[in-house]
């Protein structure tokens, strides 16, 4: 099975970025971009799994007060 590997990114669009990469290179949806409440409300991320059975989450933190 792979490892889990979290990534973090400055900002959403490149969590949105790198969801939409990954998909067009081969990589298998684990969870599309989006919040993950259940870790906090701030919690922003994308979960993919790679050729070799690797999760890669991208993940960004956002101050909802400022969006």
């Amino acid at each position: 099975d792979g490892f889990h590997v979290c990534l973090r990114a400055p900002s959403v669009q490149q969590v949105e970025d790198f969801f939409k990469m990954a998909i067009s290179l081969g990589a298998r949806s684990d969870g599309a971009p989006g919040y993950r409440e259940q870790y906090n409300d701030s919690y922003y991320a994308a979960f993919v799994i790679d050729h070799d059975g690797n999760k890669i989450e991208v993940v960004t933190f956002v101050d909802k007060d400022r969006s």
